[in-house]
């Protein structure tokens, strides 16, 4: 939802030399569509279901960084699936500048073109669920290598990986 999970995602997985996966990005493998065009296409129903068996997969595989989509943790059934495959990190970010990172990277239907309000709406329906990671890590301001190496450090400090 616009706070760069994907980018410091994709950096996280450089640094522990591991695979990175987006569920975004398996649904996209899966059906040929971006999320948006899913979404616009075949409606968030269809959607929540192909993010679903995306989901089964990357949970049932070896070690690796995934970037969640945001709509995934608030699902008792989601939330635990991963919290039992591995660490869940919530990526915080103002929403101004959730806003500005959703509004430039496009196809957010979800966000109604990236109008404030509705970023506004949605992250406060979400917040309570993200807030029940197991890590929060504060990436205001930060670019995707700044917020990998903040993420790395608190893996570090909890012992989820050696330091």
């Amino acid at each position: 939802m616009g706070a760069g999970k994907t980018s410091a995602g994709r950096e996280l997985a450089r640094l522990l030399r591991l695979p990175f996966r987006d569920t975004d990005e398996e649904v996209r493998r899966s059906s040929g569509l971006s999320a948006g065009e899913f979404i616009l296409r075949r409606g968030l129903a269809a959607f929540r279901k192909a993010e679903d068996a995306a989901l089964r997969g990357l949970a049932a595989g070896g070690p690796a960084v995934v970037a969640l989509g945001g709509g995934v943790y608030p699902s008792p059934r989601r939330r635990g699936l991963f919290r039992k495959a591995g660490v869940t990190v919530w990526v915080r970010r103002p929403l101004a500048e959730m806003l500005k990172l959703a509004s430039t990277a496009g196809g957010r239907p979800l966000l109604a073109r990236g109008s404030a309000g509705a970023l506004r709406r949605l992250f406060a329906r979400r917040k309570k669920f993200y807030e029940m990671c197991d890590l929060r890590v504060n990436a205001a301001g930060l670019k995707p290598a700044a917020a990998a190496l903040k993420i790395r450090r608190q893996l570090e400090k909890n012992g989820v990986i050696a330091a």
